[in-house]
């Protein structure tokens, strides 16, 4: 993971996790890995959260461009009162309205991301800090000051090659982008369905351009799928040399 953030990519916490489990079980006991499991409930809605996330993101795209394209009542007359008036120079600065508005879902998201992925943190740190006598709260706190540091540290370039790196987006395309990930991430913690921010996220963000395919990076695409790839081997192999280091 700490590699991944360094080189700017924004990998799933949860494939680093499930990766971890599946390396060290193998070597501790290959019995004991539930593989029917890691299916079910694991892959399969790690998988689809990506594919449902464009399918919302996109279908928000059309929707707005319908509404956009039949103005009606207060709409038609802005339209026509902005027209009567001469522009002195273009506007480049977002509306105070959409940009405000942006706030309540980048939070949403956050607040998502802290239900999804604090309890994975948690039911692993417990292991080992509950015996030593930490109680589940503290595990918590701490597993959540943890990531809110990290975030704060080294998290920015890894949001600006998610943010800007797939595509440029407008105002109106990320606002759509932050609603489908909070609504559809808390969706999936609440149901104890360990998606990805991350997969969830892109998704999104790839959805809201709908067909203007010729606006997304297919290179930062491509780093994104093959670090998805291989985030779960290369964890498995670390945690498995470090269970043979540690036993």
């Amino acid at each position: 993971m700490v590699t991944a953030t360094l080189l700017r990519l924004p990998v799933s916490t949860t494939h680093a996790i499930v990766g971890a489990l599946i390396g060290a079980g193998l070597l501790l006991d290959p019995n004991d890995v539930r593989w029917s499991a890691l299916l079910t409930k694991v892959a399969i809605p790690l998988l689809a959260s990506a594919v449902v996330a464009f399918a919302i993101s996109a279908g928000l795209t059309v929707a707005a461009r319908v509404a956009a394209a039949r103005p009606s009542g207060p709409a038609v007359a802005a339209d026509r009162l902005c027209a009567s008036v001469p522009l002195v120079a273009p506007v480049r600065t977002p509306r105070p309205v959409l940009t405000a508005a942006h706030w309540l879902p980048a939070g949403a998201v956050g607040a998502a991301r802290g239900l999804n992925d604090t309890p994975k943190l948690v039911a692993i740190g417990a292991f080992a800090l509950v015996p030593a006598g930490m109680t589940l709260v503290g595990v918590t706190v701490l597993a959540t000051a943890a990531m809110c540091l990290g975030a704060l540290v080294v998290g920015i370039p890894v949001a600006r090659r998610l943010g800007e790196g797939v595509v440029t987006l407008r105002h109106g395309e990320g606002l759509r982008a932050n609603v489908t990930t909070a609504v559809l991430v808390a969706l999936g913690g609440s149901a104890g369905l360990p998606m990805s921010t991350t997969h969830v996220s892109g998704g999104a963000i790839a959805g809201t351009l709908g067909a203007q395919l010729s606006r997304r990076n297919p290179r930062t695409l491509r780093d994104f799928a093959v670090a998805w790839t291989v985030t779960p081997v290369i964890s498995a192999v670390v945690a498995a040399g470090v269970y043979l280091l540690a036993r």
